[in-house]
């Protein structure tokens, strides 16, 4: 893209360098997805002695979720504490146990536990 067609000169001078950000595809999300969800599960278990897991369906699902998104990175924070994270944090709350937490898929875009 030649920038010089979009700003002045002035501007374009004071630019050091340009990083291009490529679109993150549905690999990348479950990269996220995995290393995110690892953090979670880590601190329920400090914090509520509570395991949590999350089956293979769940997570394609929620790669799907991301990939149809627009804002990268910060639609996928805001994806998991949405869909993951916060609803996870009210299923120990409304239900103290210990033991397991399986979210087992996504129904009409809400997290079922099993």
């Amino acid at each position: 893209c030649d920038l010089s067609q979009h700003f002045r000169r002035e501007f374009l001078a004071r630019i050091q360098s340009i990083i291009e950000f490529r679109e993150i595809g549905r690999n990348g999300y479950l990269t996220l997805l995995e290393r995110r969800f690892a953090a979670l599960v880590g601190k329920t278990e400090r914090e509520h002695s509570v395991a949590l897991e999350m089956t293979e369906t769940a997570k394609s699902q929620f790669a799907d979720f991301c990939t149809g998104q627009a804002d990268g990175c910060r639609g996928f924070e805001r994806l998991f504490d949405r869909l993951i994270a916060l609803p996870v944090v009210e299923q120990i709350g409304s239900h103290p146990q210990t033991g397991t937490v399986r979210l087992v898929r996504f129904g009409d875009g809400r997290p079922e536990f099993g």
